[in-house]
């Protein structure tokens, strides 16, 4: 029998460049490498904008809420200022929406990123 689950065990993430999100996760966040599945994926032509960003691909208030759906300010926090935190928002749609992530060395992630385009 199964003991409880009491944290977050892993996080299944949808990208036309999984390549891009790997090298992200382990250079910019510390997180150990793994294994690939699967033939390595070629990765895609262009930069792939975000649906979050507006038309121009910038990152606006606007565009960041359109991108979280229709629905009111209303909701939970489940968690604490000293915890891990879920910030659960009434949505026309339900999907996950945003996933803070922590580095250690904020300004060798940004020169990472800004290397990569």
């Amino acid at each position: 029998m199964c003991g409880a689950v009491d944290r977050l065990n892993h996080v299944k993430i949808a990208t036309p460049d999984p390549a891009a999100v790997d090298r992200f996760l382990r250079e910019v966040v510390d997180i150990p490498a793994g294994w690939p599945l699967g033939d390595p994926p070629a990765p895609p032509a262009e930069p792939v904008p975000s649906r979050a960003s507006d038309a121009d691909g910038n990152f606006t208030s606007e565009s960041v809420m359109a991108y979280r759906g229709e629905g009111p300010f209303s909701g939970f926090i489940t968690g604490s200022s000293e915890s891990r935190q879920f910030q659960i928002l009434q949505c026309d749609r339900p999907h996950v929406w945003g996933v803070a992530i922590g580095t250690r060395n904020l300004e060798r992630a940004h020169e990472r990123c800004v290397e990569r385009g």
